[in-house]
């Protein structure tokens, strides 16, 4: 049975024989030599355009480092009788815009590299703030004077950290004491 070229079909033996025998004209050594040569010259282009992406692409590029700066992390988690929304005073709601409003300054202005929380219930809800300071003793200065915590409507736990992966951005904060997005 013939296809549209004239060739027999793809389950006849004399097409496979046709097409076969076409590549296997050339001798064993020149086969061998020029799948080789194509390896190699496939795996440099595969080498170069990955190495184009990576240096190319902004979201894999270092952050620049601020020089003598190390970088910290505090989780803050609610006082548990914040946990209920009836627990929240007009004080503690002043407080906690107090807090927000300034990590939006630091992080606009000072330290703060990136700060924000988790959407979920506020007994089970955490935040995080990503800041620099040139040692511990300043980072946990920094962390004890957030309004939040020097009120006691927040307690925050320090760590050393290292951020690999950074986007700039501020997002206004949801949830009780606060407006809403």
């Amino acid at each position: 049975m013939s296809g549209p070229s004239g060739r027999t079909a793809p389950g006849n033996d004399r097409w496979r024989w046709r097409e076969v025998s076409r590549v296997d004209k050339r001798p064993n050594s020149d086969k061998a030599a020029t799948m080789k040569l194509s390896s190699v010259c496939l795996s440099v282009v595969a080498l170069g355009l990955l190495l184009v992406s990576v240096l190319e692409a902004p979201c894999l590029r270092a952050a620049p480092q601020s020089s003598g700066l190390s970088q910290f992390i505090y989780l803050v988690h609610l006082a548990p009788r914040l946990h209920e929304e009836k627990g929240w005073t007009p004080q503690d709601r002043e407080v906690a815009m107090r807090h927000f409003e300034r990590l939006k300054v630091a992080g606009a202005h000072g330290p703060v590299i990136m700060a924000g929380r988790t959407e979920e219930s506020a007994d089970k809800t955490f935040e995080i703030v990503i800041f620099e300071a040139p040692d511990a003793i300043a980072a946990r200065a920094f962390m004890e004077s957030d309004p939040g915590v020097k009120a006691g409507i927040m307690i925050a736990e320090l760590h050393p950290y290292l951020v690999a992966v950074e986007r700039n951005a501020i997002h206004p904060p949801v949830g009780p004491g606060t407006t809403e997005r």
